[in-house]
């Protein structure tokens, strides 16, 4: 540990901001993993009721008795309206909504993905600098121009880890929006079924 804190000091100025990007990356992933987990249990609920032979009315029924916020709102949505039309159009208002949220804080992984590396570069460049500074002064020794060196050299490898962190967790986070939103899409499609059968047994 103290060996990191070390080359953290050794680092120099940039090193703070490239740590604030690898703190906001992990509260990021923190408060994701608790969303999307959350999230999750919520659509499973729903998918184990859509696995059952359900009538709409029995649909209906089994949807209103949960009382988490998807399965609240689905509800909403079929109480509100017999319309197909409609009910699509709200199934994919929900999903539009859900979207946006799963996304929330990539963003900011995004731009931490691309900032990370261009503050390596530049306390690359001041270390550098400071090395050719002390060279070109008639005082410098080997030991003053090396650590400068090392400052280029750590604070290059810090905004890459940092880069390549933030970077796995907007990839994982990505795929796991991408299959959420297709697991709903597939459970708004059952309903859409399940009210077309509905409607056909009604004509017959």
């Amino acid at each position: 540990m103290s060996e990191i804190i070390r080359l953290f000091l050794q680092g120099g100025l940039v090193m703070w901001p490239i740590l604030i990007a690898i703190i906001i990356t992990g509260m990021i992933m923190i408060e994701r993993i608790s969303y999307y987990h959350r999230k999750y249990k919520e659509i499973q609920v729903m998918y184990s009721i859509l696995k059952k032979d359900n009538t709409w009315k029995t649909f209906c029924k089994d949807i209103s008795t949960n009382t988490n916020d998807f399965t609240i709102c689905v509800a909403g949505v079929v109480d509100a309206t017999n319309n197909r039309n409609i009910l699509q159009n709200r199934f994919e208002d929900i999903t539009a909504g859900l979207a946006n949220n799963l996304d929330r804080g990539l963003d900011w992984l995004s731009t931490i993905v691309t900032m990370a590396p261009l503050l390596g570069l530049l306390g690359t460049v001041t270390g550098m600098i400071r090395s050719f500074q002390i060279f070109g002064s008639s005082s410098g020794t080997p030991t003053a121009i090396t650590g400068g060196v090392g400052e280029a050299l750590v604070a290059t490898a810090f905004g890459l880890c940092a880069a390549i962190f933030a970077l796995c967790v907007h990839a994982y986070f990505s795929h796991r929006m991408q299959q959420t939103l297709a697991k709903v899409e597939m459970s708004f499609g059952r309903v859409l079924d399940i009210f077309d059968r509905s409607q056909v047994n009604e004509k017959i």
